[in-house]
This record gives C-alpha cells, sequence and structure tokens, in this order.
C-alpha cells in the first residue's frame, strides 16, 4: 500500500534577517597566499526555534569556514533568519517540556532558503580578505534534519554554540 503524503500549506515571508556574529580568525586573516577556491571544507550548523501561537519559525544558521588540508579554522558566520509563517498550526504541536513536534520536510524546506540567502550575505562579508573566493557550496537541505517526518525542537532555546 502506497503511503500517502501529507500536504499543508503555509503562507510564508521572509520577516528579517540578521547578521549575528561574523569573523576570521587569526589564521584566515594571517594567510601567506590566498587558498584556492576548491580548497575550503564549510560546516552547516542549524537550529528552528517554532513559536506557534505568533506563527513564526526563526533559524539560526552558523558557517565555518575550514582549509581544506588543515582542517584550520578561518572564520565563521553566524545568521538568524525570522519567518512569518500563517498555518503553522497545522505541522508543529506543542510537546512535553517545552518541546515542539514541527514537520521535518517543512524545517529543511526554511533550511534552505536560510543557507542560500546565507551563501550571498557571505560572499560581501568576505570580500577584500585573504578568504574571499571560499564560496558555500550547494547542499542538500535534508542532512540537517533527521528522517524522521517530524522533529521535537526546543520552543525557546538556539543550542548552537559559538565557536
Amino acid at each position: 500500500m502506497e503511503e500517502k503524503k501529507k500536504e499543508y500549506q503555509i503562507g510564508m515571508r521572509l520577516k528579517s534577517v540578521q547578521l549575528i556574529a561574523f569573523e576570521i580568525t587569526d589564521i584566515g586573516r594571517n594567510l601567506k597566499e590566498q587558498p584556492s577556491f576548491d580548497e575550503y571544507e564549510f560546516s552547516f550548523e542549524v537550529a528552528p526555534v517554532t513559536n506557534i501561537e505568533e506563527e513564526t519559525v526563526v533559524m539560526l544558521l552558523k558557517i565555518s569556514i575550514f582549509g581544506l588540508k588543515t582542517k584550520e579554522a578561518y572564520g565563521f558566520f553566524t545568521t538568524e533568519f525570522t519567518f512569518e509563517a500563517r498555518g503553522i498550526k497545522t505541522i508543529a504541536t506543542p510537546q512535553e517540556a517545552g518541546l515542539i513536534n514541527v514537520d521535518v520536510n517543512f524545517l529543511r524546506m526554511v533550511a534552505g532558503i536560510c543557507v542560500s540567502t546565507a551563501r550571498g550575505m557571505l560572499v560581501m562579508a568576505l570580500a577584500n580578505t585573504k578568504i574571499s573566493n571560499a564560496l558555500v557550496p550547494i547542499v542538500n537541505p535534508n542532512t540537517f534534519f533527521a528522517e524522521d517526518s517530524a522533529q521535537k525542537f526546543p520552543a525557546t532555546h538556539f543550542g548552537i554554540k559559538e565557536k
């Protein structure tokens, strides 16, 4: 028997984007030569917070830039995206201990929007630096969240540690 996928319709708009932190490390600043564009490695951390009553989703995104060979940190870029999400109640339900159960496919879609937007922001932030040619790769947002159909997330805490 074929499993029917859950369909939902949510009105979304990006309310705000805020740069939380941007740092080029001493190692990134003091590189003798600019690395080639393919000599970087990136890590991504995302942390969603959903407010069902206010119909908002906030996604914190941290992108870390490393040397591919050395694994040394060159820089960090953290942004906060706030979305209005009309109809979020259809895919988000309160759980015990202040957690909210949110449809993971929705969160993946939001994470994809955040990474794409941050990619452009990072290009601007890195201009005129030793790592200005670090191009954020296209990433599959499915890798940010487990394969479950829904995930439980804190309603008020991001959980991303600085550095």
